[in-house]
């Protein structure tokens, strides 16, 4: 029909869409009308399920954003607590370095003091068993004497120890010797 009107053009479209179309000219800006509405309602749905899936994606995004940053501040405070514990620590192995020093400053200070009186009382007992036999009741009570002097001196550098560090023990070579 349309064919037939305007001669010998055909504006390319095919024969079964110019069989359908209207032979007034306004109808067919009608139907041309309608045809641009459905494609651009199309286009623009399309447009919007592209758009609604950025959309969702840009959500997901958001989230795993969110979620990355809550995990970097979880860690953020584990780190400072760590490092605070670890300050802490550093802290504590100072002062017992500084505690070990005293007290192996003490222990040797002790372990002087033992052996000389070790050896006064060898030698003590040395010149006293060279004594003559009729002085043996005087020798016993000068034994008895030294022993209680040193075992006071012992035990004064015992509690001395105590003092100083009430939570650490003495040594077992002088805890047994302290305790004669």
């Amino acid at each position: 029909m349309l064919a037939k009107e305007s001669g010998s053009s055909h504006f390319d479209l095919p024969e079964e869409v110019l069989q359908v179309l209207p032979p007034d000219p306004f109808e067919q800006l009608d139907v041309a009308r309608k045809i641009t509405s459905i494609a651009l309602a199309t286009r623009v749905s399309g447009l919007e399920s592209e758009s609604s899936a950025l959309r969702a994606k840009l959500a997901e995004k958001d989230q795993l954003i969110a979620d990355l940053q809550a995990q970097v501040e979880s860690l953020d405070a584990s780190l400072s607590e760590t490092a605070d514990k670890l300050a802490l620590a550093d802290q504590e192995k100072e002062g017992l370095l500084k505690e070990k020093n005293l007290l192996s400053n003490t222990v040797r200070k002790l372990n002087r003091d033992v052996s000389k009186l070790e050896v006064f009382r060898k030698t003590l007992m040395r010149s006293l068993q060279e004594e003559d036999e009729n002085s043996t009741e005087a020798s016993q009570v000068l034994l008895s004497l030294i022993y209680k002097l040193n075992r006071a001196y012992l035990l004064n550098h015992k509690l001395e120890l105590q003092s100083m560090m009430p939570h650490c023990h003495l040594p077992e070579h002088l805890q047994s010797r302290a305790n004669l």
